[in-house]
């Protein structure tokens, strides 16, 4: 998609945005660049919480939840859209995931081990 402007003249003019394909190129890099950024620091941070004999445990627990989550989640996108539609399947999508993350903080709040 990045590389959508190299093959010719057919992007989409939008009034007051211009040409579509650049701003979704520097969305692209944007996104990487943040990406770039992210994974280290989060692998750095689960290395900091655990001692050195379990630090494969968790990257391991961390590739695999990056992997279940990108086999599931197109699966449950696609069945949701089936079944409410696609606009309202982006709202349960994201209901779900702040659900998950409401449940992960009230866990942490009350797990003896984040009160250090």
């Amino acid at each position: 998609m990045a590389s959508t402007p190299l093959f010719g003249n057919d992007y989409i003019t939008l009034p007051y945005v211009g040409k579509v394909y650049f701003i979704l190129f520097g969305v692209i890099c944007l996104r990487g660049l943040t990406q770039g950024w992210n994974m280290p620091l989060m692998m750095s941070i689960g290395m900091q919480a655990v001692s050195a004999s379990e630090q494969g445990k968790v990257v391991a627990l961390r590739i695999t939840t990056n992997r279940l989550a990108s086999a599931v989640i197109p699966l449950l996108m696609g069945s949701i859209a089936q079944w409410v539609g696609l606009e309202e399947s982006f709202y349960v999508i994201g209901g779900i995931g702040l659900t998950g993350l409401a449940l992960t903080v009230v866990w942490m709040v009350r797990s003896p081990a984040f009160k250090k």
